[in-house]
């Protein structure tokens, strides 16, 4: 083996083998929170983003976007991105505002209406659930 090779191999080692101070710092875009729904009768996870300056005893008030497809491996990240930036100071395209991001647990299930089909019935054999998905929402998440 040449030393050139050795050298890289040592360095590589040596790099593998130390603890990465980068790990030691955060990355925090919002804050996950569960409820349990009784009219869907499981835990739903919400990830929840809010406002730099969001202080829960303070008066001010913040408009509140609640999004479907909100976990942090769907849609989440990419809207809370949005509304950082649309409510930048010198963007200001948007009041500053909360984001709740409602994590799927079945989606085809919550987000479609019975069906009289066989087929529809045979290919989503969970789906017809969005009344009571609705229920959740208007009932469990707004009050």
């Amino acid at each position: 083996m040449n030393n050139h090779l050795r050298r890289v191999l040592l360095l590589l080692c040596l790099c593998l083998s130390h603890p990465a101070h980068a790990a030691d710092r955060v990355f925090s875009l919002g804050v996950i929170d569960e409820i349990y729904s009784q009219k869907l009768g499981e835990k739903r996870t919400l990830n929840i983003y809010l406002p730099d300056d969001y202080n829960p005893n303070d008066a001010a008030r913040y408009p509140v976007i609640y999004l479907l497809d909100g976990s942090a491996q769907e849609d989440f990240v990419h809207i809370a991105g949005l509304i950082q930036y649309q409510t930048l100071p010198w963007i200001a395209r948007m009041p500053k505002s909360i984001l709740v991001g409602i994590a799927n647990v079945d989606r085809k299930r919550d987000f479609t209406s019975p069906t009289r089909f066989p087929k529809d019935k045979q290919g989503y054999p969970s789906s017809g659930g969005s009344a009571s998905f609705i229920a959740f929402i208007e009932s469990e998440l707004l009050q």
